[in-house]
C-alpha cells in the first residue's frame, strides 16, 4: 500500500503499548504496532506489523502485508510483501515472504525461511 494512503489512515492504527499484555485472536484492518506482549492463535492485518525493540509477539499464525521487527516474534509469519528484521530482532518459527531484509545483529533462531519461489510451488 502506498505510503500516503498509510499516513491518511494513521488515526486507525492499533497500538499495543509497553507494559500491555494481550491474549487472543486479532483481525485488524490497519497497521499494528506492538511495544508490549501479544499472545494468541492468530494475528492478521492487511497492512504492516511493527514490533518495537521491547515488543514480543507469540502467535501460531501471523498474516501481514509487511513486517518490521526490532523485538521478538515466535510463530508462523506470512508476509505478502516483505519482512525487515532490524538489529536486535529475534525471530523463531516459519517465515514466508517474497522479500527478506536482515540487518546485522538480527537473529533467526530455529527458523525456517520460505522465499517467493517456494511459496508459489507450495500453493
Amino acid at each position: 500500500m502506498a505510503k500516503k494512503a498509510r499516513e491518511k489512515d494513521a488515526h486507525n492504527n492499533t497500538l499495543i503499548g509497553a507494559g500491555t499484555v494481550l491474549d487472543g485472536t486479532l483481525d485488524i484492518e490497519y497497521d499494528v504496532r506492538v511495544d508490549g506482549t501479544l499472545r494468541g492463535e492468530r494475528l492478521a492485518t492487511r497492512q504492516a506489523l511493527t514490533v518495537g525493540s521491547e515488543g514480543e509477539v507469540l502467535a501460531a499464525s501471523i498474516e501481514v502485508a509487511e513486517a518490521f521487527i526490532a523485538g521478538q516474534v515466535n510463530g508462523s509469519l506470512k508476509a505478502s510483501e516483505q519482512v525487515y528484521l532490524k538489529a536486535g530482532a529475534c525471530f523463531k518459527g516459519v517465515l514466508r515472504t517474497p522479500k527478506l531484509v536482515i540487518e546485522e545483529g538480527a537473529s533467526l533462531v530455529e527458523a525456517e525461511v520460505v522465499g517467493q519461489q517456494e511459496q508459489q510451488e507450495a500453493e
